[in-house]
């Protein structure tokens, strides 16, 4: 229901016991709304306060017990007896400085989760206004840098959770808010008592609203999902920056990571054992120390040419490990970066200048079985440099391109770093080229359809089978 723009005020007991009322608009015109206006209202799920009404007078909206959301207005200065009384209240959000709030206003709201309280001081609380509300069950919201104006309060203090206004929670997720930048990081449980356990697939969203306002995802918080039972997750463009043990020990078998990912905490996906296959953004520059460190079911992870360290522990115990290209551009191999690799076979070191190198970088894997693939003009300076002289065989890098004609050829698109390549047949052999012939990723089809990397805006080969294209990455 829509009330006219003329209204100003909804009288005493206007709406009281509308059974099948659901929802109303009411417009800005009104500033005040009497006593029992929407008593017994069993059925109203949406209602809205203009800006303009001071006080939510005695039992307006008492009982209205499919009501689960009401946001006062900074109008609001007083919220009188049993206003809300026996309603179906999960969230209550006070955005003004409210200075009183009298006996039972929100008693018998069973239901209640969350209570955001925006006034720098806490509100002047007459008693039994949270009768049978278990409150330890209850978060507080209030502003920052105000804790103590609350825990200090009679009834305030016996909230069991108490956040600062700036942490909120949507969808599932809890999000830290920066008003100077406008940007919002996922983070896990802000009172740090317990840590949230996430379940099944997980979709993170470019921006989140609050308070009238817009918030970029940017972040996601250090430990984030850490030993969180999920099976995927979906992460956006905005997102520029990951934290530290942020997917600890996730199964999923998968992750996608957007290209604006310019940084990747240490251990981030550390003992996630499920997963097979990831493709790191291409704006990454360093892989921190334990980022795959115990993801024993690892077979397939693409380096972009964009990375110049790769620390300590990265790839430690990746037991399924077969091949790993390092690109030219690496120019540091942590301690045990590659330690424990037992099934790892060849490596392909597109680096011109050996990578400095620790000398335990490969302890425990069998580099006397594996091969090395390395620039020729490089082959002898690897072949006297430890570790990598412990290798049981050294092969040069191809570095021809075939060009010949093709009556089918294959569809080959670009978007984001990333070279799709479709209409292949079996398991077909791809590779992409720079012009001068150094390689810079390969795979093989799976059902006819390959994905591959090379930085954006680059001019490469794209080498599939005998037949090469050229190719301009998006």
């Amino acid at each position: 229901m829509q009330l006219c723009q003329k209204v100003v005020e909804i009288g005493d007991y206007a709406f009281d016991c509308c059974y099948e009322l659901k929802s109303v608009s009411i417009p800005s015109s009104v500033y005040y709304i009497g006593r029992f206006a929407f008593d017994n209202c069993y059925l109203l799920e949406e209602i809205n306060i203009p800006n303009g009404v001071e006080a939510i007078k005695v039992s307006a909206f008492s009982c209205c017990d499919k009501l689960e959301n009401i946001s006062l207005p900074v109008s609001v200065k007083q919220i009188e007896e049993h206003a809300f009384v026996g309603s179906g209240l999960k969230t209550i959000k006070l955005f003004g400085e409210v200075t009183s709030i009298e006996e039972y206003a929100f008693a018998d709201c069973f239901h209640l989760t969350d209570f955001y309280c925006y006034s720098d001081n806490s509100p002047q609380t007459e008693e039994n206004v949270f009768a049978n509300v278990d409150l330890n069950k209850v978060n507080l919201h209030v502003p920052c840098n105000r804790k103590d104006a609350y825990t200090g309060a009679d009834y305030w203090r016996d909230f069991g959770h108490l956040f600062t206004t700036d942490e909120v929670k949507q969808d599932g997720l809890w999000y830290r808010l920066d008003d100077n930048t406008w940007e919002a990081a996922l983070i896990n449980n802000p009172d740090g008592n317990s840590r949230i356990i996430y379940e099944g697939d997980i979709v993170i969203p470019t921006d989140i609203g609050f308070s009238h306002a817009n918030y970029d995802v940017t972040s996601i918080g250090v430990r984030a999902f850490e030993y969180s039972n999920i099976t995927s997750v979906s992460i956006p463009k905005s997102v520029v920056s990951i934290g530290t043990s942020a997917f600890v020990g996730c199964p999923f078998t998968s992750i996608d990571i957007p290209n604006t990912v310019t940084a990747i905490g240490a251990y981030t996906f550390a003992g996630c054992s499920n997963l097979k296959s990831v493709i790191l953004p291409n704006s990454l520059e360093t892989i921190e120390g334990g980022l795959f460190s115990d993801c024993t079911n690892l077979e397939s992870v693409k380096i972009p040419n964009t990375v110049t360290s790769i620390r300590h522990s990265a790839f430690q115990y990746c037991c399924n490990l077969e091949s790993i290209i390092i690109p030219s551009s690496v120019n540091s191999i942590g301690i045990s970066a590659f330690s424990e690799c037992k099934a790892l076979k060849n490596v392909y070191c597109q680096a011109v200048n050996v990578p400095e190198t620790h000398s335990s970088a490969f302890n425990n894997s069998p580099i006397e079985n594996m091969t090395l693939y390395v620039p020729g003009e490089s082959m002898n300076a690897y072949k006297t440099t430890a570790p990598w002289s412990g290798f049981g065989k050294f092969q040069t890098l191809t570095t021809g391109i075939e060009k010949t004609e093709t009556a089918a050829k294959p569809m080959i698109t670009t978007a984001d770093g990333q070279i799709a390549v479709s209409g292949l047949s079996g398991n077909a052999s791809i590779q992409v080229l720079s012009l001068d012939g150094k390689l810079l990723d390969s795979t093989n089809a799976t059902d006819g359809i390959a994905t591959l990397n090379a930085q954006p805006g680059e001019v490469v080969i794209v080498k599939v089978g005998t037949e090469s294209y050229k190719v301009v990455v998006r």
